[in-house]
Parts: structure tokens; sequence; C-alpha cells
């Protein structure tokens, strides 16, 4: 830029979008709008830390700009990066736009050192507009608001996601929460909860930049809408497992803490394929079984073995469910170990999860917490500006809309789908062992 029309990035420079008026990013927004707007959505914290990021990369560049000239710059870069060679803005590439139905015609891929190829990725008529995609199988409708300032229709197939937080987990569930939340991480029954969340791959680090110390269970469905459902399911699973942790007592996670202790390596040794957070996950599948469950003869060692005994076969079965055999050797290669099954396998039939004590309520109690937490309405007001302010002020509530649409209609399905396969279930199963169903008193 400091060369001018003498810099081969001239012409580049030049289609960047205004600094002077460039305010896309929601995090470039006013706090107390922005604030406003994605409270209780997936960018509600990202937007705060990006904030605050900024500013003090701002103070520590010490560039002569104003601080809203730096923000901007750095918005703008944002919303213009392809990832390519880590990332960078790549002529003619970064000015396609995103499909509005999330399919787009043109694939692009890293060819050698400095080039990208596109390639059409079906046929293209003469005067189409090429699009790109904007993140991939991974894109997401938060992604989209919080990089590029825009947002897809809502029912437009993506990857998106909402998140439970640890801290929401302990605060809503039971007599346990309540206790622990007095004094916050430094109570050692809740310290020790957090610790077997994490270690046995319950709950996992944000994906927010910055945001690495949020930890929370992810509740998605995926793009493939044939398995959106299923996909669902596992992640309530995953949800309820967490909430069984939370909701135990202290003389119920004593238990938990303790189970399958004199369990030394000869026994793990039938299952070498599991890792340090198998084995953690295995155990806390058992004991959560023994303690919260239904009353069982079975034995510690058997209740491992058999839960062991699953999550092994689970990993060493073809996954092939939704894809050809040929689409699943070809990704085999490609699959890390972060894709293999746990939780997914050893949750087993969601309908069990109805005899946990305390879990079917707590499961019930956090969803409709995080919708509530889901603005209902968005007012628009310009306070008497002009045409043009109420013409932003209407653009960023509309962007705001379009993600609390997605995120709320994830929960009402997460709440469709547990009423159905599990608090009805288990209310089915109550009424059934009863003498007096006509006094019944499970909500359906």
């Amino acid at each position: 830029a400091a060369k001018g029309e003498e810099s081969e990035w001239a012409p580049l420079i030049k289609s960047l979008p205004n600094l002077a008026t460039y305010d896309d990013l929601p995090w470039l927004w006013p706090k107390e709008e922005a604030d406003a707007l994605f409270r209780g959505t997936e960018l509600e914290k990202a937007i705060a830390h990006k904030r605050v990021r900024v500013a003090e990369e701002y103070t520590a560049s010490r560039t002569e700009v104003s601080q809203t000239s730096f923000a901007r710059t750095c918005g703008v870069v944002l919303s213009h990066l392809n990832p390519f060679f880590g990332t960078a803005v790549v002529p003619f590439v970064y000015v396609l736009n995103c499909p509005t139905d999330g399919r787009p015609n043109v694939d692009f891929q890293a060819c050698g050192p400095d080039m990208v190829e596109g390639v059409a990725a079906r046929s293209i008529r003469p005067g189409t507009e090429l699009t790109q995609a904007y993140g991939g199988d991974e894109l997401a409708q938060a992604d989209l608001v919080f990089r590029c300032g825009f947002a897809l229709d809502p029912n437009t197939v993506l990857d998106d996601v909402v998140s439970v937080s640890e801290d929401l987990l302990f605060s809503l569930n039971g007599v346990s929460g309540e206790v622990e939340r007095k004094n916050g991480d430094s109570n050692p029954v809740r310290a020790a909860k957090s610790q077997a969340l994490r270690e046995s791959g319950l709950v996992q680090e944000s994906p927010w930049d910055g945001l690495q110390d949020l930890w929370t269970v992810e509740l998605r469905r995926g793009t493939d809408i044939t398995e959106a459902e299923f996909r669902l399911i596992e992640c309530l699973g995953q949800l309820a497992m967490a909430c069984a942790i939370a909701v135990a007592t202290p003389d119920e996670w004593a238990r938990m803490a303790t189970f399958g202790g004199q369990l030394d390596s000869s026994f793990w040794s039938g299952w070498p394929d599991l890792d340090a957070m198998d084995k953690r996950a295995v155990l806390l599948r058992s004991a959560i079984k023994q303690v919260l469950g239904s009353p069982s003869d079975v034995s510690e060692r058997d209740l491992v073995a058999e839960a062991a005994e699953c999550l092994s076969a689970a990993r060493a079965s073809p996954r092939t469910s939704g894809r050809g055999a040929a689409e699943e050797d070809e990704s085999e290669s490609d699959s890390e170990d972060e894709d293999e099954p746990l939780w997914e396998a050893l949750v087993g039939d969601i309908a069990s999860l109805g005899a946990l004590r305390g879990v079917p309520a707590a499961v019930s109690r956090i969803l409709e917490v995080r919708l509530s937490a889901l603005p209902r309405e968005v007012s628009v007001s310009n306070n008497g500006g002009t045409s043009s302010s109420s013409s932003t002020a209407d653009r960023r509530a509309a962007l705001a809309k379009g993600l609390h649409a997605v995120e709320r209609s994830l929960l009402i399905d997460a709440q469709s789908l547990w009423q159905r396969l599990v608090v009805g279930q288990s209310c089915c199963a109550s009424r059934a062992g009863s003498h007096h169903t006509h006094h019944d008193n499970c909500s359906n």
C-alpha cells in the first residue's frame, strides 16, 4: 500500500472495502448493540473476546493510525482470507461470493507452492456468477457472521453448533451444583468432576480463538441431512453423560471416582487399542450406570469389560453409514483419531438414559435454559437517526436474526428428540410399573 500505484498489488488493494466506513463484522459494531443482538448465541463470548484482543494488539503495534482504523483493517483482512498456504488473500479467489444455497460451483485447491487452481464443481452456464465455499464441510452460520459479516438462509444445511458450557452444567444440576457453585473451581469435588469431564472427552475446548479456557459439550446435526437426527441424538447422549457427572452428589461422585480402581494393566491388555482417554471414558460410563442406574448384581470388572468391548468393537467396525464403500476407503487414510467413535459408542441406546437418576430432568433444564437465553425478538431503534443509520441497524438486526433462527431450530429439535426418546420413554416405564396409573405425575 505504501508504494501506491507502483505496487503490483495496487489493483487488489483498490478493490478492498473502504476502511473509513467498513463495519460489516459484529465485533466492529458499537459494543452495546452487538451485546444485545448476540446475547445467548455462540458469538456472545467470541465477539467480546475479539474486541478485547484487537485493542491489545493495537496497543502493542504502536502504529500511528487510530484504533478504529486498525480494527477495521483487521476486519477487512479477516473477511477476505482464503485457507491456502496457512491463510492468504488470493487474487480473484477472494472476490467470489458464497452461494446462498451453500453449494459452490467452483472448487479451489492449492496447486504448488504459490498457486491456486479452480475447477468447476458442475456445469456452469455462461453469465452465471462463480461462487466458492467459505469453510467447506465445517461451515457454520456463526462463522459466516463472525468472519464475513453475512448469514445464509436459516434453512441452508450447515454444520451449525450450539454449545453447553461446563459452568452451565454445574450451575443447573441439582443440590450438587448448588453446593459446588458457592466455592467455584476451588471446591475439590467440582474440580475433580471438571477434570474427569475433560480427561474423558465429555467436554472439549471451545474452538473460538481465545476461548480455549471455555469447555463445552456441542450439539450439532452436521451437513448430511440423512443423518442429522442420528448425529443430534449422539450429541444428546454425550450431554446426558456430562449431566450425570454434574448431578452426582458428593457421595455418589466418590463412588464414581474410585470405580474400577482395582483394575490393573493386565485387565486392559485385552483392548490394546484403547488409550488413556478411552479408558477414562469407559470407567466413567460404567460408573454412571452402576451408581445412578437401576440396581445391578453385575461386578465392576464385568461392567467395565462390557463397555471396553463395546468401544473396541465400534472402533474396529467399518463406519460407512450414509457413504459408499469406495468413499470410505478414500477417506480412511485421512481420518484422524478424533474422528473415531468414543461416547457415541459408549452411550448405547439413548432411551436407556431415562433410568439414570436426575439425568432426564437435568438435560431438559439445560436445553430450556439454553433456548431461553436467545432473544425472542430483535428490536431496531435508530433513535431518530438518518435513513442511512436506520438501514445499518436493520441490516445488523437481520444478521443477528439469521443466527438466532438457526440456533433456536437446533435447540428445539434437540428438545423434541430428548422428550420423545428419553423423557417420554421413562414416563411410560414409570406408568407401567405403577399400580396407580391414573395418578401419574410424568409430564409429556
